[in-house]
This record gives structure tokens, sequence and C-alpha cells, in this order.
């Protein structure tokens, strides 16, 4: 797996399955500036001059000199830089790398032009520069060749022209910068210069600077410089690819009520990412065995302010809740993809963010009310049903016991013992219990029982005096000296075949 497929193996693993972006080609300098690249990670560059005689003609040394001091005027203050002036002999600038800033120091082996040395032994300069890396702490390294020529040294060279490749000195120097895994070497070939092959016996496959013309040099010394930058800042981003981001539910499963149809839970997200400018994007929530949607979470989610303190994130669950039995339970899963506002640049420098996987998921159990058995449910219908039955027998009975008032009643005062009466007034009879006006003092009601009118009456209106009779249907009653006559309705008439007039002599009441 690759190093970026590590890191995206991570974080599916903590529950975020991921996919990557394309991204076209781009300048990486924001993404350096962005990680601190040259202040997170220093470099070592190894410069080696050819001031041999030959680099004075059409003042291509000079030019060379120009494009050196620019080159390390360019380099990060924390930077590392030796320069070595070489010819038959090769001398070092100083006793050791200096840091980029210090350029005085830096060139001061750089002799002015033109020069005037008489051989070119590149061995001798090849021999000090890899004692130089041998020594260096620093994680990146270049070495940078500039020459005219070829290996030319002086009889009685340590490192002759001819059989290079079996001669013990030079299979020592190519054992040593074999073992020397951080560094890469460059050949700057000016005219028809094979210095790259001389190179390539100590360190194999060189990066070659064709200048082909003087104005080629200082453009093509940016190029050891960019190369360096991308080490460094793969060497602070690809240890980012085998972390990652990890979620953290609430402890045990999660528990759903299934009637209630929505709960909250609490997530954190927590970033073990250092340097590595990625963010979560698309984030949302999969479930089975209850569709459970959420709400709360955001479009974007930056891992590095995860990175000191987990963030928090409140899902708003929410599920459809219809009648019936609940499953038992289901998994949640988040879900998401890893992005980063430097995909291009990230690309650029071989760290790539593609390999989209899949996340582990999260069980979750649903509870639900006990269902509510059916026995007092039918002992209540059971009970309301007698209640409604009692209820209408009540009303039958009373409805019989109370009948309907017909016809008509009328009141007259007796008012000596031969009979003589004074009309006080006639009323027709309606409802169950009508109330007597017929103009007379007090008060009293008439109502229907067991097939009579029963007339109570109270000519002062107290329950002293108080009296009641008793008035066949069609007939009369006296009740306290007031005589009541009832006259029945037209179709009771016919149905009884009676006059209206009912019996001829009144009852008295208390004749009962």
């Amino acid at each position: 797996m690759s190093a970026a497929g590590r890191l995206l193996a991570t974080l599916a693993l903590c529950g975020l399955p991921l996919l990557g972006g394309t991204a076209a080609s781009a300048d990486p300098s924001s993404l350096y500036e962005a990680i601190d690249v040259d202040q997170q990670v220093p470099a070592l560059y190894v410069v080696m001059v050819d001031v041999s005689g030959s680099m004075a003609r059409d003042n291509l040394y000079g030019r060379v000199k120009d494009a050196v001091t620019a080159f390390v005027g360019a380099l990060d203050p924390a930077d590392q830089v030796y320069v070595f002036a070489f010819d038959q002999t090769a001398r070092p600038c100083g006793s050791g790398p200096l840091p980029a800033e210090r350029r005085d120091e830096i060139l001061r082996c750089l002799p002015p032009p033109p020069p005037t040395g008489a051989d070119t032994n590149l061995g001798q300069a090849l021999y000090e520069a890899v004692g130089v890396l041998e020594k260096s702490a620093e994680p990146v390294a270049a070495l940078v060749l500039i020459s005219d020529g070829e290996h030319d040294p002086a009889d009685g060279s340590r490192y002759p022209r001819t059989g290079i490749a079996t001669d013990p000195d030079w299979s020592d120097l190519e054992d040593r910068a074999a073992a020397l895994t951080k560094v890469t070497a460059y050949a700057m070939e000016l005219r028809a210069s094979n210095g790259a092959t001389t190179l390539g016996y100590v360190f194999p496959h060189p990066q070659i600077l064709e200048a082909g013309s003087p104005e080629l040099i200082r453009p093509l010394l940016d190029r050891p410089k960019a190369d360096a930058r991308a080490a460094k800042a793969r060497l602070l981003l690809v240890p980012d690819l085998a972390k990652g981001a990890s979620v953290q539910w609430p402890a045990g499963e999660p528990r759903l009520d299934y009637a209630a149809g929505r709960a909250e839970v609490n997530l954190t997200v927590t970033s073990e990412v250092g340097h590595l400018p990625v963010q979560l994007e698309d984030l949302r929530l999969e479930s089975t065995g209850l569709p459970v949607k959420a709400d709360g979470l955001p479009e974007r989610l930056d891992l590095a302010a995860c990175r000191d303190q987990p963030c928090p994130l409140r899902l708003r669950l929410s599920w459809a809740a219809p009648p019936g039995s609940p499953p038992p339970g289901g998994t949640l899963r988040l879900t998401g993809r890893v992005t980063s506002p430097f995909e291009a640049e990230l690309r650029e420098i071989d760290v790539p963010l593609d390999s989209p996987l899949t996340s582990a998921p999260v069980r979750f159990t649903v509870t639900a009310p006990a269902p509510e058995s059916r026995a007092p449910a039918i002992a209540v219908a059971m009970v309301a049903t007698l209640l409604l039955l009692g209820a209408a027998l009540a009303a039958a009975l009373w409805l019989r016991r109370n009948p309907a008032l017909r016809g008509s009643l009328s009141a007259s005062i007796v008012i000596n013992d031969e009979g003589g009466t004074k009309d006080t007034g006639v009323a027709q009879l309606s409802g169950r219990r009508h109330r007597l006006a017929l103009n007379l003092p007090g008060k009293g009601t008439v109502h229907l029982a067991q097939g009579w009118y029963v007339i109570t009456y109270s000519p002062d209106g107290s329950e002293l005096r108080t009296d009641t009779g008793r008035c066949p249907p069609g007939g009369s009653v006296i009740v306290n000296g007031v005589l009541f006559r009832h006259r029945l309705a037209e179709h009771d008439k016919e149905r009884s075949g009676d006059s209206g007039l009912g019996v001829d002599e009144p009852v008295q009441s208390g004749q009962f």
C-alpha cells in the first residue's frame, strides 16, 4: 500500500471512508508556506565549482559565480551550504557548512575571474564532498557539480583518469556514496562537458542540468533548490500518511428510543495528523437496520483544528416510527471525503490523496415500550357496554313510568258546598311534568303515573298545604278546593270512544 493509502486506511478504520480528488499540476510554493517547510526541515547544499583555466573562456566562470551567488542568496537562512572551488585540488570555503545567510563567508573561496587553474580533478572534489555529506545531520542534501570539462587530473593523482571502474580508490568512494541515501546529485554540464559521466561512477543516475547557453545557468540552479524543498515537504508530510483521525462515539452502543423518533448523539473527532493540510468534506451518516437521518454535520471539518483537542460533533438523529415491531438494532457509520486545499500541490510533489476506502460501522440498539395487554382494554369496553345498556334500560323504564302528557287541563275554584265553581283557566298539556299556572294562587304540577294524571297543588305554595290527587284520563279531581278537569286530545278520543268528559263525578283528593 502507498503512503497515502496508509493514512487514508487509518482514517477509514476510525470510522471515515475516504475519497480523494484529482488535481492539475501546480506551483507548490503556497503549500511550502502553509506548512513552513524551510523552517521545519533544513537542507544541506554542497556545491563544487570548476575554477580551471578553461572556465575563463567567454567569461563562463563569471556567469557561474554570479549564478551561485544568487542561488545561495535565495536559500532559506536555516539551510546549510558548503562550496568547493576545485581545479587540481579542492579548496573548501571554510571549515564546514555554514547557514545560507552567511553568504559572503560561503563564497570566499571562489576566486575573482578569470580562473587560472591548470587541471580538473573531479575525483578529489568528490572525495571532499562525500566527507562533508557523511557528517551532515540534515535530512535532505543536494550535491551540485558545475564544470565545463571532464575529469583531467595531474599525473600521480589518487583518482586516475582511466580505469575508474576497477580502481580501488574510486570503488571506495562509490561505496561511501551509496550509503548517502538522502543525497540527490546534480551535474551542470557547460559546453561539451561530460562531468556527469564521472559523477555517475560515484553517485549513480545523477540529475543532468544541461546549460546549452550561459543564460540557463542561473535558472537551472533553481532545480536543486526546488527538488530539495519538495524532499523537505515529503519528509514532513509522508509520516502523516501513516497517521489519521479517530471518531469517538458515546460509551457503549447508542440506544435509540423507537417511539420517540429522534435522539441526540455527541461525537468527537481527534486528528493525529501533524502537518498534512487535510479536511473532511461531505460528512454524512449511513445506517442499517433503521433508516436514521442526521442533522448537525458540518459542511467541512479542518483536521488541523482537531489536533490539539477533539472537535465535538452533535448529531440530531431522526427516524420514522410506523406502528409495528421495531428492528432490534443496526449500525451507524460516519462517512466523508478527505480533501485538501492543496491537492494539486500535493500531487506535484508525489503526496497524493487517492485511496477510496470504507469504514468500520458502529452498532446501535433500538428500545421500544413493552406491548400493552389487551385485557384491560377489553374489560373497559365491556364495562362501557354494560353502562350503556343500563343507561338505556333506565331511560326506557323512566319513559315508561313518566309518559308524555296529552290533552288539556282546566281549573275551577269550588266556591260553595252545592258544587258551585269559578273557572280560572285552561292549559294544553305537554312534556312529562307540567307546571300549573291556570291563574291559580300558589303552585302545582301535573304528571302521568300508572295511567293517572297526578296533580300536586298548594294554594299558598308551601309544603305544609301541599296536597295531591289523581285524575283519570278525561276525568276530574278536586285538590285543595280546586276542581281540575282533563280533556283528551282528539286522536285519544277516537281511540277510546269517549266524549271527552270521562267520569261524571270528580274524584276528591285523598280518594285513591
